[in-house]
């Protein structure tokens, strides 16, 4: 998921897009580690996997391989020729990690599949300093079960209705929408006004999930992919695991909470564009002195608002929205709590944001001040500060 900031022009339905250029590598610790295959690594034996591990550890200068929990126990360290103790599915979760270039500092949640159907919630952590741990948890079937549907979802959170194009909602995915949403405080959920989901198929750009404020609505949209890590990641502790869809949708809500002045200013600029169409309709079909003068007035309103709103944006593309502004003083884009994260001010904010709701822990670990900024309430506070 690339994201691009986005900017509409209301009335010509003009998309702006500005992309953020690639960030210079940090040697800061993060969570996650990108997409590291999980298919290829389990049909390895346990002989290739201890053999690969070992290899790896060389290379990249492992310095050793903890396990974690109820106690600490050595698995592995620099010099020694086997690995002691480890399960399989310990060895799986190594190997995974150790294979993604550059994973030293992040933390990696896998859900380590079983011949019986369940998966193992397994987090490798690989500290800057070298050492590795691995914790398990116990064997889960569904992390999510079908709840309520996608009407009495909008009517719950006071979202506008869930729509499709492309794709049908199926019952689970709207359990990822309601896992989401209520994570969020009231003073959060209020900044959703004016927002709907808008489920969607495949994406040719390999979007996951992308917020949108446009003249045609200001949707979430969910494509087919924002499910594909499912299966195989998870969010949060192994003892209370959270699919990684939910992930995605609590960072596009965290960039629609953000832009939750721009939105408003958006719906009023929209509606003063219908009003301005329904003026012209009406002066076609009776071209009299008095229709002219109030659709020319109606189309006046609709163009200053344009206007605003579009030198707004060009301002808020530019230096970060006020929210996004306020979490960069806490923690610097350039050492964010993701890899992505360090792509843009916005994005920053959005990846912190995810970690606050699933896995406190781990936002401790990367970027601690942030636990703090965010249960104040700071990010609804500066959110809602009107835009200037």
């Amino acid at each position: 998921m690339n994201r691009l900031l986005l900017s509409s022009a209301l009335l010509l339905g003009v998309t702006t897009t500005f992309a953020a250029p690639p960030p210079a590598p940090v040697a800061a610790p993060r969570y996650g580690s990108g997409i590291n295959p999980l298919a290829p690594v389990l049909k390895l034996s346990d002989a290739q996997l201890t053999q690969q591990i070992i290899g790896l550890a060389k290379q990249v200068k492992l310095a050793s391989i903890d396990r974690t929990g109820k106690a600490t126990t050595s698995l592995w360290k620099d010099g020694d020729a086997a690995l002691t103790g480890a399960s399989r599915i310990e060895t799986i979760a190594v190997l995974a990690h150790l294979q993604r270039a550059g994973s030293q500092g992040a933390e990696s949640d896998f859900l380590i599949a079983q011949p019986d159907g369940t998966r193992v919630p397994t987090t490798i952590i690989w500290e800057l300093s070298g050492a590795m741990t691995v914790q398990t948890g116990a064997p889960v079937k569904d992390l999510l079960t079908a709840g309520p549907t996608a009407e009495e979802i909008a009517a719950k959170y006071k979202l506008d209705p869930f729509t499709s194009d492309g794709a049908p909602w199926t019952p689970l995915e709207l359990a990822t929408i309601d896992k989401a949403l209520s994570l969020l405080t009231p003073a959060e959920l209020a900044l959703a006004g004016g927002l709907g989901f808008r489920r969607k198929g495949n994406d040719i750009g390999g979007r996951m999930a992308f917020y949108r404020r446009a003249d045609d609505g200001m949707t979430i949209d969910v494509f087919n992919k924002v499910y594909s890590r499912d299966e195989d990641y998870f969010y949060g502790p192994v003892d209370a695991p959270t699919v990684a869809s939910v992930s995605t949708i609590l960072h596009e809500l965290a960039h629609a909470m953000s832009d939750f002045q721009g939105r408003q200013k958006a719906i009023a600029a929209n509606k003063a564009v219908a009003e301005a169409m329904a003026a012209q309709a009406a002066m076609k079909a009776d071209p009299s002195p008095e229709t002219k003068k109030v659709a020319k007035e109606k189309f006046a309103v609709a163009d200053a608002l344009r206007s605003t709103i579009n030198n707004l944006d060009k301002v808020m593309l530019k230096n970060g929205r006020a929210a996004e502004r306020a979490f960069a003083a806490v923690v610097d884009p350039a050492v964010s709590v993701t890899q992505y994260g360090r792509a843009t001010i916005d994005e920053n904010l959005a990846e912190g944001f995810v970690l606050s709701k699933l896995d406190e822990p781990a936002l401790e670990r990367v970027a601690k001040p942030a636990i703090a900024w965010y249960k104040a309430g700071t990010f609804a506070t500066e959110a809602q500060k009107p835009l200037n």
